[in-house]
C-alpha cells in the first residue's frame, strides 16, 4: 500500500511539474508553436508516466490519444479555445495579449486532465494498447472541469516562484 502510495505521489509530482511548463509554452507569442510545444510537454509527460508505471511507451500511439482526447468529441470550451488562443495571437497587439490570456491557462488545465486520466488508467494495470479513447472522453471532460482550479493554483505558484529573486 505505502509502494502504491509512493507512485501516485511520484506520478502527481510529474504532472504538476509538466503543467507547470505547459503553463510557460502556452505563453509563447508564436502562434501555433505554443501549441506544438504544449502537445510535445504532454507526450513527455505520458513517456515519464508510463517509465514511472512500467508501461511501454510508444510515442506515436502517445500522440494518437491524446490527439483522440483533445479533438475528438470534445465541446468548444474543452478544444476549440486553444486552437483559438492561439490564433488570437496572429492578430497584432491586442490579439497577443489575449492568446497569452487565454492559452497559459487551458495549457496547465489540459495537462493535468491529461495526467489524471493517464494515472488512473496505468495504476489499474492498462496501457497505452489498450487505451480505450472513446471511453475515456467522459472522464477526460470531468477531469478538465476539475483541473481548471489547479491550473489556476499552479499558475499562481509559478508567478511567484518567477517574481522570488533567486540566492545567487
Amino acid at each position: 500500500m505505502a509502494e502504491q502510495e509512493e507512485m501516485r505521489a511520484r506520478a502527481k509530482t510529474i504532472v504538476k511539474h509538466h503543467a507547470a511548463m505547459a503553463a510557460g509554452f502556452g505563453m509563447m507569442p508564436v502562434p501555433y508553436a505554443d501549441m506544438a510545444a504544449v502537445v510535445a510537454v504532454q507526450i513527455n509527460m505520458m513517456r515519464e508516466l508510463s517509465t514511472l508505471y512500467g508501461v511501454p511507451f510508444e510515442k506515436e500511439r502517445g500522440r494518437i490519444i491524446i490527439a483522440g482526447l483533445l479533438g475528438g468529441g470534445l465541446p468548444f470550451a474543452a478544444t476549440g479555445l486553444p486552437l483559438l488562443g492561439s490564433t488570437l495571437k496572429l492578430v497584432p497587439v491586442v490579439g497577443s495579449v489575449l492568446g497569452a490570456a487565454i492559452m497559459p491557462g487551458l495549457s496547465t488545465a489540459t495537462t493535468i486532465a491529461l495526467g489524471r486520466i493517464f494515472t488512473k488508467h496505468f495504476e489499474g494495470g492498462g496501457t497505452l494498447l489498450d487505451f480505450n479513447i472513446e471511453s475515456m472522453r467522459k472522464a477526460f471532460k470531468g477531469e478538465m472541469a476539475k483541473a481548471k482550479q489547479d491550473a489556476t493554483d499552479i499558475e499562481a505558484e509559478a508567478a511567484r516562484t518567477a517574481e522570488t529573486p533567486s540566492a545567487a
